[in-house]
């Protein structure tokens, strides 16, 4: 598919095969690919595949995905600063690829949920501090 067609964009929820990126890479789709959409893929995508990625697509500019993993900052930071500096020099919007839990207030508000460990910890908190309430009569 990559090889016949010159295909400008592309979005992925699942591949079985690991050689997804090569075979991009190999393709003449990598020289035309200007936007990417990668849905709990972490197994393939992981960073420093992304990385090789952006790098071997010269007009990739435009990154939408979610992940279920939770990244490291201090193991994956520098790797994710140059996917996000290729992107935003190459026309992006700023920080595209965000992996990475953030701490704080949000503009958005507090998400419902997050994915992995984090997002069971969570929940799971709050279910126990709903449980105490309700033992208390506090409402």
């Amino acid at each position: 598919l990559c090889e016949s067609l010159s295909l400008e964009h592309l979005t992925f929820s699942s591949i079985p095969c690991p050689a997804a990126i090569d075979i991009i890479l190999q393709s003449s789709s990598a020289q035309t690919l200007r936007g990417i959409g990668i849905y709990y893929m972490d197994e393939i995508f992981t960073p420093a595949n992304l990385l090789r990625l952006v790098r071997g697509c010269p007009l990739l500019s435009e990154f939408e995905g979610d992940s279920g993993e939770l990244l490291s900052p201090i193991e994956h930071g520098k790797t994710v600063k140059a996917i996000n500096k290729l992107l935003k020099g190459r026309g992006g919007k700023k920080n595209q690829y965000r992996p990475f839990v953030d701490f704080g207030p949000s503009q958005w508000g507090r998400p419902d949920t997050l994915g992995g460990q984090a997002g069971e910890f969570l929940q799971a908190n709050e279910e126990s501090e709903d449980d105490s309430e309700s033992e208390s009569g506090e409402d």
